[in-house]
């Protein structure tokens, strides 16, 4: 697992609360947010994490 992969899963298990890539692009200093995405999509594959519809807890934007 990549050194991005592991301080997203990290993170999130230590805030417990939903985060738009954007919003962990920039509270993780990962440069882009497609990155993130990427990330995401596989962990979320993998069943390591899970992607919620809702709201960002950082900028309360709508997550799709």
């Amino acid at each position: 697992m990549g050194k991005h992969s592991e301080r997203i899963i990290n993170y999130l298990n230590t805030e417990k609360k939903c985060f738009c890539d954007n919003c962990l692009s920039k509270l993780l200093r990962i440069k882009s947010r497609q990155t993130v995405n990427s990330i995401c999509n596989k962990l979320y594959k993998q069943e390591i994490i899970r992607r919620y519809k809702g709201e960002c807890s950082y900028c309360n934007k709508k997550i799709n």
